[in-house]
C-alpha cells in the first residue's frame, strides 16, 4: 500500500509517501538491505530518492521518503480523474563476486584445488566426477542438505550425477567453496548451465549471481546457441522478461549464425511449429 500526507515545512509543501504491505515483508526477511526506487508520473514528475527499509515498533516493514518541489502545491491525492501512472523499484545490492574474506578465500581454494578430505563427488553429463565435501554443499543448497541426510541413491553411492558440463561442474564448485564467478563471467554457456543449477538446487546467491552477469554483458557476448536456450528456459518463468528480451537480441544481431546452429535443428524438430 502507498500512503501520502501532506505535510508544511521550510514555507513549501512537502509530500511524505510511506509505502509498505505484506510482500514488502516478505521480501524483506530475505533481503534486509533492499531499497526502493519510487516515480509518481502525472503532469509532472515527483521522485523520492532510494529509500532504505524501516522497521515500526511492530517490526512491520516500511519505507519512507518526502517529496520535496518547488513546482507544486497540491497533495498527490489531490490528483483524481487525472492519468498518470505510478512506478515502484525495488533495487538490492550489488551482487559481491568473490566476497569471501582473502584468507578464507585462499583455504577453501587449497580445499578445493587438492581436494582434501573430500568425502562425495558431483558426476558432468560426461560422466566425469569431481571430489569434494559434502558439507559445503549442505551449507550452499538446501536442496543439497536435504538429499545428503536421507538414504537416497545418491548418499549411497556418494555421488550426483548433474547435467551439466565438466565446466560447469568446475565452476559450480568454484562458486560454492569461494563464491568465485571468474568462468561464467566469460563463458555464457556456463552461466546458463549456473544459472539452472542455482535454481535448481537453491544454491545460495548463485542465480542472483549469473543474472547480475547476463544483464551486465552485452548482446554481443551471447552466442547464438545460448542466446536460444536462455530464450528456451527463459519463457519459462516469471520474471525473465528482460531475459527473453536480450536473447532475441543477440538472436536478431547474430541471425545468420542461426543457419549453422545445432540447437536451433534441435528445438525446430523438437517444436516445428
Amino acid at each position: 500500500m502507498v500512503d501520502n500526507h501532506r505535510i508544511f515545512e521550510d514555507d513549501s509543501y512537502l509530500n511524505k509517501i510511506r509505502i509498505y504491505g505484506s510482500p514488502l515483508d516478505q521480501l524483506l526477511a530475505l533481503n534486509k538491505d533492499l531499497k526502493l526506487k519510487f516515480n509518481v508520473v502525472f503532469d509532472q514528475n515527483f521522485v523520492a530518492n532510494e529509500m532504505v527499509a524501516c522497521y515500526d515498533a511492530s517490526g512491520k516493514c516500511y519505507f519512507e521518503n518526502i517529496i520535496r518541489s518547488q513546482h507544486y502545491f497540491v497533495s498527490l491525492s489531490e490528483y483524481n480523474g487525472i492519468f498518470g501512472h505510478v512506478s515502484i523499484e525495488l533495487v538490492g545490492l550489488d551482487i559481491p563476486m568473490g566476497s569471501l574474506p582473502d584468507d578464507l578465500q585462499s583455504t577453501n581454494k587449497k580445499l578445493l584445488e587438492e581436494q582434501r578430505f573430500t568425502d562425495f563427488a558431483l558426476v558432468a553429463e560426461n560422466g566425469q566426477k569431481l571430489p569434494c565435501l559434502r558439507a559445503f554443499l549442505a551449507t550452499a543448497s538446501p536442496v543439497f542438505d536435504r538429499m545428503l541426510q536421507s538414504e537416497c541413491t545418491e548418499t549411497k553411492e556418494g555421488a550426483c550425477k548433474l547435467d551439466i558440463s565438466i565446466e560447469g561442474v568446475k565452476a559450480l564448485l568454484n562458486y560454492i567453496y569461494c563464491k568465485n564467478t571468474d568462468v561464467p563471467s566469460e563463458t555464457p554457456s556456463v552461466a546458463l548451465e549456473l544459472l539452472k543449477s542455482g535454481e535448481k538446487y537453491d544454491i545460495f546467491g548463485l542465480e542472483a549471481a549469473m543474472k547480475t552477469i547476463f544483464l551486465s554483458k552485452p548482446v554481443e557476448w551471447l552466442s547464438v546457441d545460448v542466446a536460444l536456450l536462455l530464450f528456451v528456459h527463459s519463457d519459462k518463468l516469471e520474471g525473465y522478461e528482460e531475459f527473453r528480451k536480450k536473447a532475441v537480441q543477440a538472436m536478431k544481431t547474430k541471425k545468420n549464425d542461426l543457419e549453422g546452429s545445432q540447437v536451433f535443428d534441435e528445438l525446430i524438430r523438437d517444436d516445428p511449429n
